[in-house]
């Protein structure tokens, strides 16, 4: 990933081809560069207007990484969480005993809201109350 703008800029100006592999905000603002790079040639743009127009997409690349990054770790932090559901419902369909069913649905409810401390807070409830007769 070309993190950098100037880079990116220079890339687009010489007319350099940009990796299949680059990610969709860095092909966007490729080709917002490299079209501007022509208008430019075309005198189609002052140098003024180019200046001004590539300083607004080196704001837009820099918002569009920092929200790249931000979903990519949201997605990361859904995956793991679904793995670690995914192993305590394979425990919860094994366990045969009613107080380890009920911590480990503690600790999935805890994985599904995003809320670490839920476990240790309910447990504490529960642990006061007498569940015996209701489980």
């Amino acid at each position: 990933m070309i993190d950098d703008f100037e880079e990116l800029a220079k890339i687009a100006y010489k007319k350099e081809e940009l990796s299949d592999f680059a990610p969709l905000p860095t092909k966007y603002i490729y080709l917002k560069l490299f079209s501007l790079y022509e208008q430019f040639e075309k005198e189609i743009y002052s140098k003024d207007k180019c200046i001004e127009l590539k300083n607004e997409y080196r704001k837009e690349y820099s918002y569009l990484i920092k929200k790249q990054v931000q979903e990519t770790e949201a997605y990361r932090e859904y995956q793991k969480n679904r793995r670690q559901n995914t192993e305590l419902l394979i425990k919860l369909e094994k366990s045969k005993d009613q107080k380890n069913s009920l911590n480990l649905c503690l600790k999935i409810i805890g994985n599904c809201i995003g809320d670490k401390s839920f476990y240790d807070r309910n447990i504490q409830k529960i642990e006061q109350l007498d569940f015996k007769g209701m489980l």
